[in-house]
């Protein structure tokens, strides 16, 4: 096929993606995969540098690319179209074909790392919101076990301050008998009580045994 029916097959497909000028054949080739809600677009340009004598010869090639993701795996691109060219080369319309397969691959597996960085992504966004709230359990944790070691504090202090209050009162604190005893006017008073309950033990027994006690009052008034 020589180079003017290369061009025309290669515009029709393309349109005006394919230039030709000062034995250069330049071809543009846009692809669009939208797979798994990811969409991602691409382009390589392939350069062909015709020989005079062409078909027998040979072309050479450049490709070039915009796309970052592109370019990191273009050489893979290289090598194939090179290997295509040494072992079965037929066309450029058929290496410009191989070059738009790849690009193909090479979108699709773009999909696959998107869609990867949206799980990374997802699970450290949960390790994230993991981590925090751990350390706001453990703040509250730390928090309410404080606040309960505080009321057993105050709670420990408060019956402190009962049993001692209490072991005051009972050292405080006197039985009827010793607040009695302890009292000199109510000493005096419980000794005379005594005395005049002993003598009225002694007047009564000795009724009892007949004595007149008139009898000895009035020898004592004598």
């Amino acid at each position: 096929m020589d180079v003017q029916t290369e061009v025309e097959t290669l515009s029709a497909i393309y349109g005006d993606k394919v230039s030709y000028e000062n034995n250069v054949l330049s071809c543009t080739i846009e692809e669009t995969v939208d797979e798994n809600l990811q969409i991602v677009k691409g382009e390589i340009t392939i350069k062909f540098s015709i020989p005079e004598d062409y078909p027998e010869t040979h072309p050479t090639f450049v490709l070039e690319t915009e796309e970052d993701f592109i370019g990191q795996k273009i050489e893979r691109i290289e090598k194939n179209i090179e290997q295509i060219i040494e072992e079965e080369f037929t066309c450029l319309f058929e290496l410009v074909d191989h070059v738009k397969d790849m690009l193909i691959e090479i979108l699709k597996e773009q999909v696959i790392f998107l869609n990867e960085e949206i799980v990374r992504k997802e699970k450290e966004e949960e390790r994230a919101r993991e981590r925090e709230f751990i350390g706001t359990t453990k703040k509250t944790f730390e928090e309410w076990w404080k606040d309960k070691e505080k009321e057993r504090k105050i709670t420990l202090e408060k019956i402190k301050k009962e049993k001692e209050a209490e072991m005051n009162r009972k050292k405080g604190r006197m039985t009827g008998k010793e607040f009695f005893m302890n009292n000199p006017r109510m000493a005096e008073q419980l000794k005379e009580e005594n005395k005049e309950e002993e003598e009225d033990k002694v007047e009564e027994t000795l009724k009892e045994q007949g004595v007149d006690l008139e009898m000895f009052t009035e020898e004592l008034d004598i």
